[in-house]
């Protein structure tokens, strides 16, 4: 048990440094004022060092929450893309195939396959994982949308075919159907036609 303790103080302390921001941990040392010398930053046109290597949804106003991810980026009305069977407006993907899920205990995101996939450094279980707790599907996490890839969560409630009350989900989240019954409850930007 002590040792449990032990490794959990550790583990919690790994954590912290690795969350300080710069300018805590800054020594001063400029080498190269040109460089963006984050290295989970690896997109080459975000030159901003703060932003996530992700789309999130800023909306979140909560500080004791992270930015929750979204599904693909937004468009000019700032609503999430919303899938749909018609000609693509998107330059991510143009079948499955293209996309990938960048899934660790930070978020759950579908992004370009070739686009390298940066992990945190913290450690969960598996079913603690966001993607776990959204419903994501393990057989086939992702999908190409409009020309995106997003997250394959289904809102079709008109699937459900299970005998049971619908749960309750908390204001600005919808539920979802897992096979033929309700899913978890997910954030509303997860599902544009409900």
């Amino acid at each position: 048990m002590r040792l449990h303790v032990y490794f959990l103080l550790l583990i919690s302390l790994c954590w912290v440094a690795a969350c300080q921001s710069d300018e805590e941990s800054d020594t001063g040392v400029d080498t190269d004022p040109t460089s963006n010398s984050d290295p989970a930053n690896t997109d080459p046109t975000n030159t901003d060092p703060g932003k996530p290597p992700y789309p999130t949804d800023t909306a979140n106003t909560d500080p004791g929450k992270p930015p929750r991810p979204t599904d693909g980026p937004s468009t000019d009305t700032g609503k999430p893309p919303q899938p749909t069977d018609g000609p693509s407006t998107g330059d991510q993907c143009t079948v499955d195939a293209d996309c990938q899920l960048a899934s660790d205990c930070c978020g759950c995101n579908a992004i370009p396959a070739s686009e390298p996939i940066i992990s945190c450094m913290m450690y969960c279980e598996e079913e603690d994982k966001p993607c776990a707790l959204l419903g994501v599907p393990s057989d086939k996490p992702v999908r190409c949308s409009q020309g995106n890839c997003v997250l394959n969560i289904n809102c079709d409630l008109s699937q459900v075919l299970c005998d049971m009350i619908p749960p309750e989900c908390s204001e600005g989240w919808v539920l979802t159907v897992q096979g033929m019954c309700y899913g978890p409850c997910v954030p509303k930007e997860y599902c544009p036609h409900s």
